[in-house]
């Protein structure tokens, strides 16, 4: 798969992840952003900016309090919000940190990342803007409960020319003996500094009559350091299969990585200690044959 197809997956599944919690939260208070991640990318020194849309569909006005705060992303893009000032979204920075946006009103939004101030070695930020809103008309003028909350957008900013999205296989996890329903699970980890999404993939075969599936592995996006473990459905398994596993994953950079496994059905076990009780016997009858010939035909040449 090309890089073109790669930065497609990453627009997608981004989207799916950020953008669609922030529609579910729309529907219930009636404000909602236009973006759910921002994607910057800037040289050290050169200030980026950025800009996104707040909605305001219900029947009052609607004050909105911008803010930024860092966050703080862990394994399996597990995110907390770091309580501590000073880090990264101390360079941020708002044309207009709170107004009053009007009943079915769009208002654009715009701010900037002092990366002039950036810290030295660092490639990449991670920030998430808040967007704070609280009904601004008196109670005796509101038309029912006011509604309150934040909305998060995730800022994701890429300092410097080189970026790297490399990416590698650190754990597979398969039970050994297979039963009808069974789950592989692929640990991969982002080796680079901008985050993407890997296209992986598996093939079971059995090795024994020749029959080949595909494993649908799910698709996660990983940030740059961080592990990500993908998961798959291995079912309607051979119970008497011998089976090989491979598994291939596809980096930002466009390199492959391929990793292989072996595994074999429940009941291969039995029929490999019948066969081999069988072949084994049928070894001893042979030899017990031979033998009879030979004694009979010591005893002919002695008669």
């Amino acid at each position: 798969m090309d890089k073109k197809n790669i930065f497609i997956w990453n627009i997608i599944f981004l989207a799916m992840v950020f953008f669609c919690p922030q529609i579910s939260q729309a529907q219930e208070s009636k404000i909602t952003v236009d973006r759910g991640i921002i994607d910057l990318s800037s040289q050290s020194g050169r200030d980026a900016e950025f800009y996104f849309s707040v909605r305001n569909d219900s029947a009052e006005n609607q004050k909105i309090d911008l803010s930024a705060s860092d966050i703080r992303i862990g394994d399996d893009n597990v995110m907390e919000i770091v309580e501590a000032q000073g880090g990264p979204s101390s360079l941020v920075s708002f044309k207009e940190d709170e107004f009053v946006i009007k009943p079915h009103e769009i208002k654009s939004v715009s701010g900037v990342i002092k990366l002039s101030q950036k810290e030295k070695g660092a490639s990449f930020y991670n920030i998430m803007a808040m967007v704070s809103f609280t009904g601004a008309d008196k109670e005796e003028e509101a038309s029912g409960p006011q509604a309150s909350g934040k909305i998060g957008i995730h800022i994701f900013t890429k300092v410097g020319e080189s970026h790297d999205a490399s990416g590698k296989i650190e754990g597979i996890s398969i039970p050994k003996i297979l039963k009808e329903n069974n789950e592989l699970k692929v640990s991969y980890r982002n080796s680079g500094d901008i985050y993407f999404v890997p296209q992986g993939g598996a093939k079971i075969k059995n090795l024994l009559d020749g029959l080949e599936k595909d494993i649908l592995l799910d698709k996660h996006f990983v940030f740059p350091g961080k592990k990500v473990v993908f998961s798959g459905k291995v079912e309607d398994i051979s119970s008497w299969g011998f089976f090989r596993i491979k598994i291939s994953f596809i980096d930002g950079n466009g390199k492959k990585e391929v990793a292989t496994r072996y595994s074999i059905g429940y009941f291969f076990p039995i029929g490999a200690f019948i066969f081999l009780g069988a072949f084994a016997a049928a070894i001893i009858l042979v030899l017990r044959k031979r033998n009879q010939v030979q004694i009979e035909m010591l005893e002919k040449k002695q008669d």
